[in-house]
């Protein structure tokens, strides 16, 4: 099933922040039944880089409870949010109407320069006492960077992103600035959904493989996993969100903070050894199958052969036959390792108790 959306105009506060719609944003359900991704659309106020750090929090603590609580209140009857989640992942986007940046952190990041430092703490939604990173980082911070234009940029973490306006905001409806936050509650902001599912499918089929032992690995185990690969293809696996525009530069930095390239490779190298391994156990076993077939087959042959020459076919002849070729082929198993080999190789195929269970 493909991702079914729904979108709520509200009016309500969250702390200090006002509230204005709520979406809920239903995963497929290839990918993890009755999940959801809730998206809060928010009007900051006088504070926001402390607005924000102080909405992230989903912790066991009392404030997280608290902001659990709140946000949930907020949505549909019977949604919760997840017990394992821990933070919300944000997306801020803030302008001033004179366009100049005050700095806002210590003077070991005054080489970042102001508007970088904005971005750094909108994206990171953390403050330089919880968390301060390294002065001298700065290439590194910010390889997540989008430049729009002249007006305005972004910046990519792995737990949230920013845009900042670089020149003034006027706040006419009419203005680039208020076309641009439309974007950013929009068409951006589908990226980054995009992107989130794509994490989760991803890193849920990661989990899946990883999990997978050599003594559980069958042809049955193995195409669930090519299906489920194969899926995540069809339904979240395009990189293109935006013919115009820079969603596709938001999406494609997202993708690079959670490494979802790299990732998505070694899903499709560790399934190839997976698919070899099955084709090579498969074809030991049918050599096997094969060889004991020709190999126990020879007494057999033998026995029943000599006893139609030399007697008739009567029922005693039969059974002095048939334990002769049993004992034959007893003797053939005992004595040569070869023959010993091939059985364990089917022996230990029967015995497998996997055979019928899921990867």
């Amino acid at each position: 099933m493909r991702p079914t959306r729904r979108h709520q105009l509200v009016s309500a506060q969250v702390r200090a922040t006002s509230v204005f719609a709520v979406e809920l944003l239903r995963v497929p359900s290839e990918f993890g039944s009755g999940a959801a991704i809730a998206v809060l659309h928010l009007r900051f106020g006088a504070d926001p880089l402390a607005e924000l750090a102080g909405l992230t929090d989903l912790s066991p603590s009392e404030h997280g409870r608290s902001n659990r609580n709140r946000i949930e209140a907020l949505l549909p009857d019977g949604v919760r949010v997840a017990d394992r989640t821990r933070r919300c992942w944000t997306l801020a986007h803030l302008t001033r109407t004179d366009g100049d940046w005050p700095e806002v952190m210590p003077i070991e990041y005054a080489g970042w320069g102001a508007r970088d430092q904005w971005l750094w703490l909108l994206a990171s939604a953390t403050p330089v006492s919880r968390f301060p990173p390294d002065p001298e980082g700065h290439e590194v911070a910010f390889r997540g960077r989008v430049r729009f234009s002249a007006d305005w940029q972004a910046l990519v973490l792995r737990d949230g992103a920013a845009f900042l306006g670089t020149t003034a905001d006027p706040e006419d409806d009419t203005a680039f600035h208020q076309i641009a936050r439309t974007h950013v509650h929009s068409v951006y902001l589908d990226a980054f959904l995009l992107g989130r599912l794509q994490v989760r499918a991803l890193n849920d089929l990661a989990e899946r493989v990883a999990a997978v032992r050599t003594n559980r690995l069958n042809p049955p185990a193995l195409a669930s996993l090519e299906r489920r690969l194969i899926d995540i293809r069809g339904v979240l696996g395009t990189d293109h969100v935006t013919v115009r525009g820079m969603g596709n530069e938001l999406l494609a930095a997202y993708r690079d903070q959670h490494r979802l390239p790299d990732l998505r490779t070694r899903l499709v190298e560790d399934l190839a050894d997976c698919t070899r391994f099955v084709e090579a156990s498969t074809a030991r076993a049918v050599n096997a199958a094969l060889g004991i077939l020709t190999v126990l087959g020879v007494p057999f042959a033998l026995a029943y052969g000599g006893a139609a020459a030399a007697v008739d076919g009567s029922p005693t002849a039969f059974l002095w036959s048939t334990g002769i070729a049993v004992l034959l082929a007893a003797a053939i198993v005992v004595l040569l390792p070869p023959v010993r080999g091939m059985l364990r190789v089917l022996v230990g195929r029967a015995r497998d108790p996997s055979e019928t269970d899921p990867p």
